[in-house]
């Protein structure tokens, strides 16, 4: 959207706004955590007094495109865990595939953004937590739809915009032109396309997973 606020309204200077926050809960005062994403331009002082409130924390980013990026993953990743959980039960399955979603949220926002401690934001690892975790969230549930029914999301009928649908094409082609592996996004792609075999795109998901070798870490800072 800061994209489209310049196009229109000229080279403005733009703030984003992104976190685990369920609107309702926020307007109730609801004690939340959010990231502002500022460019270099702004009146930060002005903007984090307009947001300060006392049971809201925040964080800040220089990457306004980014924050909002994340904003659009943590839909996708949260369609991907409905899928999984209307298919697969457990704790550690759940968790598990959250972790998966986590990682190549990280990758993704390592390669294209330019923060590199945006993953560890309130906009990332926060809100992916929210919206793929509790039923509220309407991501979540088309994606158990989906996987429960094999239906595809043209078929419910509902007059709630379902933002995570269309964000998913455009993050797989987004993916595509940086040279970015997102297999989780392909996931979601190929299950909304073709529900009906949804229970075959996830045991393949698994094995893939399975048999991947791990990527060694560079050592701690606590190894003698």
């Amino acid at each position: 959207m800061s994209e489209v606020i310049k196009d229109e309204a000229g080279d403005v200077q733009t703030a984003s706004f992104s976190g685990a926050t369920f609107a309702d809960e926020l307007i109730l005062g609801a004690f939340s955590c959010a990231t502002l994403g500022l460019d270099q331009r702004a009146d930060r002082e002005l903007i984090f007094t307009a947001f300060k409130a006392p049971n809201l924390v925040l964080d800040m980013s220089n990457d306004v495109q980014g924050v909002e990026l994340c904003g659009i993953l943590k839909n996708v990743y949260a369609i991907a865990t409905g899928i999984f959980d209307a298919t697969v039960t457990g704790n550690n399955a759940h968790y598990g595939f959250l972790s998966l979603c986590f990682k190549e949220m990280s990758h993704i926002l390592a390669k294209i953004t330019s923060d590199p401690n945006l993953a560890q934001k309130f906009c990332a690892h926060g809100d992916l937590h929210l919206t793929a975790n509790v039923d509220k969230s309407r991501n979540r549930i088309l994606g158990f739809i989906v996987g429960k029914l094999g239906i595809t999301p043209k078929d419910i009928k509902s007059n709630v915009v379902l933002e995570g649908v269309n964000a998913a094409r455009a993050l797989k082609r987004k993916s595509e032109l940086a040279e970015v592996d997102t297999p989780l996004i392909s996931f979601v792609n190929a299950c909304l396309d073709d529900p009906a075999r949804v229970r075959d795109y996830v045991k393949v998901l698994i094995q893939a997973n399975s048999e991947s070798m791990p990527r060694a870490d560079p050592p701690s800072a606590f190894a003698k």
